[in-house]
């Protein structure tokens, strides 16, 4: 467990004096907060945070729990959008449901990163246009009247640069 803890102190670390900011997502959040300094001020949605990631290598950690989303989460810059339980990226335990009704994520930007979550009854879990990746994921149980219920990614993206 320390040794985690040690790894996520260096990589924060690295990350604040690169110049990138953090954004923090939680499940007992409010959207009217920054979202930045630390976990107390946590916005309440996971697309708040992407909006409020406005640069280059921002990062948006989002804290272990349910997230119904009632419309798709746009990662449309070059940020990283990971969960975070205790210092682990651990899909099992971040959830984001589409109710049925809309897709997870929809990624496009060849620097976007979604990393660490369950993706599950989306009318399409991910979408993935003109590039981005998709890390340590599980996309289960989404739906679609059309093509790719779980997962539709562009021909133009290389099926090797995503990684579910």
């Amino acid at each position: 467990m320390k040794k985690y803890r040690y790894s996520a102190v260096i990589w924060l670390a690295a990350v604040l004096m690169a110049g990138a900011k953090t954004i923090y997502v939680a499940t007992d959040g409010d959207d009217a907060r920054t979202g930045q300094t630390d976990w107390t001020n946590a916005v309440l949605t996971i697309s708040n945070g992407v909006a409020k990631a406005t640069a280059e290598n921002d990062l948006v950690l989002v804290s272990n729990g349910k997230y119904g989303v009632s419309a798709q989460i746009d990662v449309l810059k070059p940020i990283t959008v990971r969960s975070w339980n205790n210092g682990i990226v651990d899909p099992t335990n971040t959830i984001i449901n589409g109710n049925a009704s809309v897709k997870g994520f929809y990624i496009s930007h060849t620097g976007a990163v979604v990393e660490g979550f369950t993706i599950i009854n989306g009318a399409v879990g991910v979408q993935i246009w003109d590039g981005g990746t998709l890390r340590n994921c599980i996309v289960i149980s989404n739906v679609s009247a059309g093509a790719g219920g779980g997962y539709i990614c562009d021909a133009r993206v290389a099926w090797w640069r995503t990684v579910l």
